[in-house]
């Protein structure tokens, strides 16, 4: 099925449907569980894929493939029988990403004899990844390329310490390996224009932002104190996200006179113990344990900080979006953080460059170190506040830059072998 909705760069999109598979409430599983047969469903998918592209007679130079739902296409590609001996298929190049490395797609070894792959494709050099068979470890080994998200995570993980056992491969293949930084829709997330905010406001006239805070007060039933420093979090709530520090440093926000929303939903431990925090500080704290788009973007606009102290962070969205309007983020000095975010020192702020506040050990002390100079900064220095606000709005967030390396990697990716030349 092709997608009817008007692209604006007019690119197609076609989806693939396949009821008994994929007509099912979740995408990778349901009340916690991944899917018993998520191997099958996206083996299918990744077949059903390449064969389209034969179907409609369109043959791409490059393949990309995204996580590892996709990594098996490139065993595919270049192994099954179908596809491998199929003239129409040859020289297509692939390039694999990976979103996050935790995600490994760990499915039982028989998924090789399934798919009518030669057991080649197996083995410590292959799929296999401690006798299970990695789709994700299959994407980083058979494609031609492998980016991730920021350069900073492609470093942190080719370490033991970052590289969740698959380290090794990811340094085998670092000559081929970019991290490019995700860009956001400068359309969809623009104070100027965004229609779920009560007032415009812009990197020229911040007058509106006082109008969305007091809204968002307004929205979960905060005191409305137009100086109330107030910390605002859009996320899933999973420890990744750095959810046992904001629970130890809580109690020492709130004494400080500091609000605190979230939006968000994962873990029911975390959701039943920030629900129950906001019940019993309801003039202070509010938490929505769900999605809503309107109130994502009226936390981005109202919020005066955003706190994002993640264990590890591929990319991150919110930081970038939170940088466009003007919530200055309170982040871990980690992963996309780190390539996004730059330090509010006081020669920073004055010289453009600073955009936020960084932390390094994953520590509550740290955390709430870094906390406090934030709202520090916010109470007595208003000049200084809206320079790092006028700092952070100005940051080119586009995905303009991150095109850029994309299609000098797929540049990379097409060039021809170099001709080997023997005396």
């Amino acid at each position: 099925m092709r997608c009817s909705y008007p692209c604006r760069e007019e690119v197609p999109v076609y989806f693939i449907q396949q009821d008994q598979l994929f007509g099912r409430p979740g995408f990778y599983g349901d009340g916690g569980q991944d899917y018993g047969d998520n191997d099958r469903r996206f083996a299918f998918f990744d077949l059903a894929a390449l064969y389209a592209l034969k179907a409609l007679d369109w043959q791409p130079d490059i393949v990309h493939l995204h996580d590892w739902q996709a990594g098996l296409a490139a065993v595919l590609l270049r192994n099954h029988p179908a596809i491998a001996n199929d003239l129409f298929y040859s020289g297509m190049k692939t390039v694999f990403t990976i979103h996050n490395l935790a995600y490994q797609g760990i499915v039982a070894p028989g998924i090789v004899e399934n798919m009518q792959l030669p057991w080649s494709v197996f083995g410590t050099g292959g799929m296999e990844f401690h006798k299970q068979a990695s789709l994700l470890k299959a994407g980083i080994v058979f494609s031609d390329w492998v980016t991730t998200v920021s350069p900073t995570y492609a470093r942190e993980i080719q370490t033991s310490a970052d590289g969740m056992g698959m380290d090794g491969v990811l340094r085998e293949r670092a000559p081929r390996l970019t991290g490019i930084l995700n860009g956001i829709d400068a359309d969809v997330w623009n104070p100027e224009s965004d229609p779920y905010l009560p007032a415009p406001y812009s990197v020229a006239n911040h007058a509106g932002k006082a109008r969305c805070k007091a809204a968002l007060q307004k929205a979960f039933h905060l005191d409305a104190e137009p100086r109330a420093p107030l910390f605002g979090c859009v996320s899933r709530l999973v420890d990744q996200k750095g959810f046992d520090l904001i629970k130890a440093i809580l109690p020492r926000l709130l004494e400080s006179g500091a609000q605190f929303v979230l939006l968000g939903s994962g873990d029911v431990a975390y959701e039943e113990w920030f629900a129950g925090t906001a019940a019993r500080n309801r003039r202070r704290v509010g938490v929505s344990i769900s999605y809503s788009e309107e109130l994502a973007h009226m936390i981005e606009g109202g919020a005066d900080m955003f706190l994002m102290p993640s264990r590890f962070e591929p990319s991150g969205l919110n930081q970038l979006y939170s940088m466009r309007y003007g919530t200055i983020p309170v982040v871990r000095n980690v992963g996309g953080l780190a390539d996004s975010v730059t330090g509010a020192t006081p020669a920073a702020i004055a010289d453009g460059t600073g955009t936020g506040f960084l932390f390094d050990e994953y520590e509550p002390d740290a955390l709430w170190e870094c906390v406090e100079r934030a709202i520090a900064l916010y109470r007595t220095d208003q000049e200084a506040w809206k320079g790092l606000m006028t700092n952070a709005m100005s940051r080119d967030s586009s995905w303009a830059r991150s095109a850029a390396v994309y299609e000098d990697v797929y540049e990379k990716v097409l060039a021809p072998l170099p001709v080997s030349r023997h005396a």
